[in-house]
């Protein structure tokens, strides 16, 4: 190597900077070396806890779907015992419908009940417990079916439920229709008919889901009790909880069922009476706004 002449400065004196200036471009150079090495093990790390945590993501979401396809629980779900709903009454329930301004909603001459939700969303799929006990009071379930709600909602995710996809109801009292407009994963599912798509742009301009038209004379958004409490559980422990007043689950679930009956009720003309002159009936028709 050539020592760059200084002047000044003796052979040995420019000798020891040049070895000095080496010594600290080394060091940088072994720094720099270091902190690259640092990051690319930080890089790894934040790779494999995402590739794990995904890992983990797909592996819950197909434990739902495969827990989801045990349709037992729907016998407990739409037989849930009188006296509960009686105990419950209002319970938790956290919303009642709103009036509308609107014809009444009929089939023939029975009123009718529309849903409109989908099954990736997770109020819908906490609504929909309350939705189908509240009918089983009045009619009966065909085709009705476990689903799960989507995997991509945070602490609201993979929550067990069921589907209308299938599903067909039959009543003396009230019709039913209900829509699932897109599949778990978000992709379409079924189309409203025009008809409904008019109801609903008319009652619902937001687009809110769960929607909930009862008779064309009252409405709910969004799911009317907290199902914060449903991640996690089965669907069988779901339904059996609600079956036991004194859980947390039925105070919401069945008080938010006991509301849509009493809401039914003013449409029945209070029938079948066994129902509506219940007393946990008449404990949500107080809380009533539409009446």
């Amino acid at each position: 190597m050539s020592i760059p002449s200084t002047p000044g400065k003796t052979g040995r004196e420019r000798l020891a900077e040049v070895k000095e200036l080496e010594a600290r471009q080394a060091k940088q150079r072994r720094m720099l070396a270091l902190v690259a090495g640092v990051v690319t093990i930080a890089v790894l790390g934040v790779a494999i806890l995402w590739f794990v945590s995904q890992g983990n993501k797909k592996k819950e979401s197909e434990s739902a779907e495969q827990q989801a396809r045990n349709s037992q629980f729907i016998k407990t779900l739409t037989t849930i015992p009188a006296a509960t709903y009686d105990k419950v009454g209002f319970g938790a329930a956290t919303g009642v419908p709103s009036a509308t301004d609107g014809p009444q909603d009929k089939v023939g001459d029975k009123p009718r009940v529309l849903y409109v939700g989908a099954e990736f969303c997770p109020f819908c799929a906490v609504e929909r417990w309350s939705l189908v006990s509240a009918l089983s009071r009045f009619g009966t379930w065909d085709g009705l079916g476990g689903a799960v709600s989507s995997p991509n909602e945070g602490a609201m995710s993979n929550i067990q439920t069921v589907t209308f996809k299938d599903a067909t109801y039959t009543s003396k009292y009230i019709a039913f229709k209900g829509w699932e407009t897109k599949d778990r994963m978000g992709e379409p599912l079924q189309t409203m008919s025009d008809a409904d798509s008019t109801l609903v742009s008319k009652y619902n301009d937001r687009g809110s889901i769960p929607f909930v038209l009862i008779g064309g004379k009252s409405t709910t958004q969004g799911a009317t009790w907290d199902g914060r409490s449903l991640p996690g559980m089965t669907n069988t422990e779901i339904a059996e909880q609600m079956a036991d007043p004194n859980s947390a689950i039925s105070k919401g679930a069945v008080g938010a069922a006991n509301v849509y009956s009493a809401q039914i009720c003013t449409l029945t003309g209070q029938q079948p009476a066994n129902v509506c002159n219940s007393a946990g009936v008449k404990a949500a028709a107080a809380k009533l706004e539409v009446k």
